[in-house]
């Protein structure tokens, strides 16, 4: 999904400090709900009511592309009257690990929802950038683990999903 697949749901969009981010806010409800099954239903409900508590949330958001990903995103900004930062997947090929803790950082400041669009190759180590501050999931996952908000990656290969099934509390196929 691109961040044009969000402008509709949220009334202002700036670009974040960082090249690749994008501040979301002003939710405007979206006028249906993302199709879930009623399991995938409950979790989502479970992290919505976690987040608005303030309570540290990491999960999944996996499906194909127009499966409702991004309606999700949506539900979940109005339901917690939190803004989001929508992260690219192009942010990952040319940063490295002190921009990314900043990037959590600015977050957790913000009391921002991370959403991390397209992530399957960041959560399976295939990134391009390759050096000594290569960024690896371990590294993300142990952000996301210190991080008080929510944390939200979109997928899409079965690879990543296995990943984040092991990894994450939450995690909502969308159909």
């Amino acid at each position: 999904m691109k961040i044009q697949a969000c402008k509709p749901y949220f009334s202002e969009h700036i670009s974040g400090a960082m090249a690749y981010t994008h501040i979301l806010s002003g939710v405007i409800h979206p006028q249906r709900d993302a199709p879930l099954s009623e399991q995938a239903l409950a979790q989502f409900k479970d992290a919505a009511s976690s987040t608005k508590e303030g309570i540290s949330v990491s999960m999944c958001f996996a499906g194909s592309s127009g499966t409702g990903k991004t309606l999700l995103l949506a539900n979940l900004c109005y339901a917690c009257q939190l803004p989001a930062i929508f992260v690219e997947k192009a942010f990952f090929d040319a940063v490295e690990k002190s921009r990314i803790s900043a990037l959590f950082t600015f977050a957790e400041k913000q009391k921002a929802i991370l959403f991390f669009d397209e992530a399957d190759p960041l959560l399976m180590g295939n990134t391009s950038y390759a050096d000594e501050d290569t960024v690896d999931p371990d590294f993300i996952f142990k952000l996301v683990q210190q991080r008080q908000g929510a944390s939200i990656f979109t997928i899409s290969t079965s690879e990543a999903l296995e990943r984040c099934k092991m990894r994450l509390k939450y995690v909502v196929e969308t159909n």
